[in-house]
């Protein structure tokens, strides 16, 4: 007699990825799984995610990732960027210091190989969720990617996104280009690489320019489809 343990979730495909919540929301269903399951999500330059691969499957608490299979799979699929999705079944979604040791070593390989981590967001019961990206961590690991390389990640930003905007965590002090409303280092914010606008969260502003942005570029996407 066959046990069926978890059924794999049918993710919609493309949609784009504007935060960390539009992750959690589109991989909720992996919460239900009764192990550890490594995911990864390929981006194109307009943050579609164009591909979702099962990486790994471990056991109840914990799951093999190596980060040199990890880029191997995001070359393979020419992603520009990526996004790793994990769960655990515990419940609680608080990163273990494995956790914070993997996602340390993908942004610095990634940073390497041209392309970017955005997010490792962690799966926990009941909606809850971790973001490395909404937490400022992802932020801290390109930064001491920076202090490693002889280049740095501003100069090849334009390449990843292609002008593109996207969910940052502000590195130093600014003003919303919408409401003037001061920003301070470690708010997450809307960040525009052709006009360098700065957008704030709090304000709704980032929200609203996000939201502009992923409908002009889903319009965009399938009217070329044809």
């Amino acid at each position: 007699m066959d046990l069926k343990v978890f059924q794999k979730p049918v993710i919609k495909k493309p949609f784009a990825f504007s935060s960390s919540a539009v992750v959690a929301e589109k991989m909720k269903d992996y919460q239900k799984a009764d192990r550890e399951m490594f995911i990864l999500l390929f981006l194109n330059a307009k943050n579609f995610v164009t591909a979702i691969e099962t990486h790994t499957v471990g056991s109840v608490d914990g799951s093999a990732v190596y980060p040199q299979q990890v880029l191997r799979s995001a070359l393979l699929h020419n992603a520009c960027s990526i996004i790793c999705v994990h769960n655990h079944p515990s419940g609680d979604a608080t990163p273990s210091i494995s956790d914070r040791e993997i996602t340390k070593q993908i942004s610095f390989g990634s940073h390497a190989v041209g392309i970017r981590l955005l997010d490792h967001v962690i799966l926990g019961d009941h909606g809850r969720y971790f973001s490395f990206a909404d937490d400022g961590l992802i932020g801290d690991y390109e930064q001491e990617t920076e202090s490693c390389f002889p280049f740095k990640i501003e100069q090849t930003r334009s390449y990843y996104y292609s002008g593109d905007p996207y969910w940052l965590t502000a590195k130093f002090p600014s003003s919303c280009s919408r409401c003037k409303k001061e920003i301070k280092k470690g708010d997450k914010i809307f960040y525009y690489p052709r006009t360098k606008d700065v957008f704030c969260a709090a304000g709704s502003c980032g929200d609203a320019e996000s939201a502009s942005f992923e409908a002009a570029a889903q319009d965009e996407y399938f009217y070329n489809r044809g």
